[in-house]
Parts: C-alpha cells; sequence; structure tokens
C-alpha cells in the first residue's frame, strides 16, 4: 500500500457539515507545520513533518453499510491494486447481514462501526448510545478480529447543540474511538483538527490530478472521502470512472493509500513529535517521519533523533 508528499500552511477557516451542520475549524496553524530550529553549532534546520517515506500527500477511501454483498465488486477492484479502504458496518442491522456472514472477503481491510443498527446519535440517550456502539464493537471486533476503534455516524447525524455534541464526543472517546467520521465535503484536503469529528474532503469521483496539483511542499494532505458501495448497483454511481480513480492511486508512489484507523493513528504521533533542544523526541508508538532540510528522515517509536546524527 503506497503512501504520499508537503504545502504552505492554510490559514485558519470554518467548514460547515452539510449533514450535521457542526462548525469545525478546517486544519490551520497547529502542530503539523513547518518549525526552524536552531541548533547549538549556529546552524539552523527547518523541519517538515511528512507521512511515511517523506511523502506529503495521502488518500483515505471509505464504504458505509457492508450492504447486501455490494462491497464484493469494491473489494475485489481495491485489493487488486493492492488499495487500502476502510469498511463501516451496522453487526445487526440487515443491510450489512452479508459483511456478517462473510468475514473473510474482507480480509486486509479496516473494519470500523456505524453503529449496531445505524441509528442517528443525535434523539438516542446515552444508554442508547452505548449500546448502539459498543455492541457493534463487541460483534465487528469478534467477527473480524480487529480492534474497532473507528466510527461514522449514521445519516451524518449528530446533537446541534454545542453542550450535548461535546458530551457525546466525550463518550464516543470512552468508548476507545480514536476517530469520528461525519458527512459533507470540506474541500480542504487537510487533517482535521480533531479526529472524532473527521468531515471528508471531497466525493469520491473527485479528480485524483486536482489533488496531485494542490500545493503541498510543506504541509501534509490528504484526500478523505466516503460512499455506498449500493450506489455502483443503482447506477448512480459509475464503478469504471472509480477503478480510473483507483489506477491514478496506485501507480502515483507519492500518495499514501492508507486505512482511517492507520492515518488518525500517524497523524496523531506526528502530532505529538517534539522539537527539543536535543532532537527530535518521538514518544507515540509508531515511527514517524520528518524532512529535514528537504530530507526525508524517519523517527523509530519511543526514540529521540540527535541533531548531531543528521551530520554523520
Amino acid at each position: 500500500m503506497k503512501p504520499s508528499s508537503c504545502f504552505p500552511a492554510l490559514r485558519l477557516g470554518l467548514v460547515i457539515s452539510a449533514a450535521a451542520m457542526i462548525i469545525t475549524p478546517a486544519c490551520g496553524a497547529d502542530a503539523l507545520d513547518p518549525v526552524v530550529k536552531k541548533l547549538p553549532n549556529g546552524s539552523s534546520v527547518r523541519i517538515v513533518k511528512c507521512y511515511p517515506d517523506g511523502r506529503m500527500r495521502a488518500a483515505c477511501q471509505s464504504f458505509d453499510d457492508g450492504t447486501l454483498g455490494s462491497d464484493w465488486p469494491a473489494l475485489d477492484a481495491l485489493r487488486k491494486r493492492k488499495l487500502a479502504a476502510t469498511f463501516f458496518v451496522n453487526s445487526t442491522h440487515p443491510q450489512s447481514k452479508d459483511a456478517i456472514k462473510f468475514p473473510q472477503r474482507y480480509a486486509g481491510f479496516e473494519i470500523a462501526s456505524h453503529g449496531a443498527n445505524h441509528k442517528g446519535l443525535s434523539g438516542l440517550t446515552e444508554e442508547q448510545v452505548r449500546s448502539e456502539i459498543q455492541t457493534d464493537q463487541q460483534i465487528l471486533g469478534q467477527t473480524f478480529g480487529q480492534v474497532i476503534d473507528g466510527f461514522a455516524y449514521p445519516y451524518g447525524d449528530v446533537p446541534k447543540d454545542a453542550a450535548r455534541l461535546e458530551k457525546l464526543e466525550s463518550q464516543l472517546r470512552g468508548f476507545g474511538l480514536i476517530y469520528a467520521r461525519l458527512t459533507g465535503e470540506t474541500k480542504a484536503y487537510a487533517p482535521p483538527a480533531d479526529f472524532i469529528r473527521w468531515v471528508p474532503d471531497c466525493g469520491f469521483l473527485d479528480p485524483i490530478p486536482k489533488f496531485v496539483a494542490l500545493p503541498a511542499e510543506d504541509r501534509v494532505r490528504v484526500r478523505m472521502c466516503f460512499m455506498h458501495s449500493i450506489d455502483f448497483a443503482r447506477g448512480q454511481m459509475s464503478f469504471e470512472a472509480w477503478e480510473h480513480i483507483l489506477d491514478q492511486l496506485a501507480a502515483d508512489p507519492e500518495i499514501w493509500n492508507v486505512t482511517m484507523r492507520d492515518y488518525a493513528r500517524y497523524v496523531t504521533a506526528l502530532r505529538a513529535l517534539e522539537v527539543t533542544d536535543a532532537g527530535l523526541k518521538n514518544d507515540a508508538a509508531i515511527p514517524v517521519w520528518v524532512r529535514v532540510n528537504g530530507k526525508a528522515v524517519d523517527i523509530p517509536a519511543k526514540a529521540t533523533l540527535e541533531w548531531a546524527s543528521l551530520h554523520r
């Protein structure tokens, strides 16, 4: 599965998720911005945080519902090209019965929660939310042999009241979820400020050349999108057009094709990377990458890359 490429920091903006009407800061100045560090010897280094192997662009694709076998052609097309994807499944809803019945078809892909019964969360009590998500986590975890730590809000439905929304998000984090996907399109092509309210960047057929043309010298980009594979069967989306998108993604070695779980984990670790007087300190349990004066360097998990080592 291939990764991506870096761009000037975005201005802080506001993005509104059409379905949920949540105002979310577009990725503005944060811990992903480039840093210039003056070293004890008087020289300076410019540090750009990047994806594995120095790439600056990533692509995350996701599918909702696991509907009645319509995922099968999509799975085959992705597997043929060695591309990653995330599938959001309802463990007890009839629409996902084929996914639950044939878990082996999803081997190698991320499985995440979409609520056990595909219920919008805004009208549920805390206990009902707990049942919807933890039931899903338990059944999906046992069925697919994965840790279920991702979630997509059914219908993109969340409370419009800010206090209730914060309470819900706190509850989701308490279930061990590291990200939750909404609906809508930001057109930001940038990591979300908060992964628990992750809004897609674009539609599934958004042109890859348009994404590649975006500036990415100093700050990482991402193209995250979602769809329902049943739309292919209904004729609402062209499977051939999507395969063309897949061919372009697979052919570009500068795009990191990654699951939503792995992307959220990686960017969270990348944001936590510390620039110290001793070097670059990575306290995360996974390695991260940076460009130091243009050179891609990896920093192992739980390790510090000392400045002196860059000159050996």
